[in-house]
C-alpha cells in the first residue's frame, strides 16, 4: 500500500512540473521582451551600452550577431536616411556616412492585434567609427 501511495505521489509531482513547464513556455509567446515595449530613447540608451559612441562598424556587427538580431543591411555609401519623424531629424536627413542597419526584436502586447517591430540604424563617420544609434518602430497587423 505504501508502494502505491509513493508512486501516486511521484506522479503527481511529475505531471504538476510538466504542467507548469507547459504553461511557462506558452505564456513566454505572450511576453515580449521588456526592452522592446520601452520607449525608443530608453532602448538607444540601452544599445550605447552594448555599442558606445566610438565604437567601430566591425564592433557593432559584432554585438548584432552575437545577440542574433537580424542584421537587414550594411550601408557604405552613406549613412542612414531617416524616412520618418525622428526626435531630433528631420525626414529625408542623412544620418552618418555608412551605416549598419538590424531589426532587434518583434513583440505583440496581448491586448494588441498587430506586432511592432524594433529596427535600429547604427551610423558611423568616414573612419567607420560611431557616431549615432537611432531606434524605430514600425506596426503591422
Amino acid at each position: 500500500m505504501k508502494k502505491v501511495v509513493y508512486i501516486l505521489i511521484v506522479l503527481l509531482i511529475v505531471i504538476s512540473i510538466a504542467a507548469i513547464v507547459i504553461c511557462v513556455e506558452l505564456a513566454k509567446e505572450d511576453i515580449p521582451n521588456l526592452l522592446l515595449i520601452e520607449p525608443n530613447v530608453y532602448i538607444r540608451e540601452e544599445l550605447l551600452k552594448l555599442t558606445p559612441l566610438g565604437s567601430s562598424s566591425d564592433e557593432v556587427l559584432e554585438v548584432i550577431r552575437h545577440e542574433e538580431w537580424l542584421s537587414t543591411g550594411i550601408i557604405y555609401d552613406f549613412g542612414y536616411l531617416i524616412s520618418s519623424s525622428t526626435e531630433g531629424y528631420s525626414t529625408g536627413e542623412r544620418v552618418g556616412e555608412k551605416s549598419v542597419l538590424a531589426t532587434i526584436g518583434k513583440y505583440k502586447k496581448s491586448h494588441d492585434f498587430y506586432t511592432t517591430t524594433v529596427s535600429v540604424a547604427w551610423g558611423f563617420n568616414k573612419d567607420s567609427k560611431l557616431i549615432e544609434i537611432i531606434v524605430s518602430k514600425e506596426s503591422n497587423f
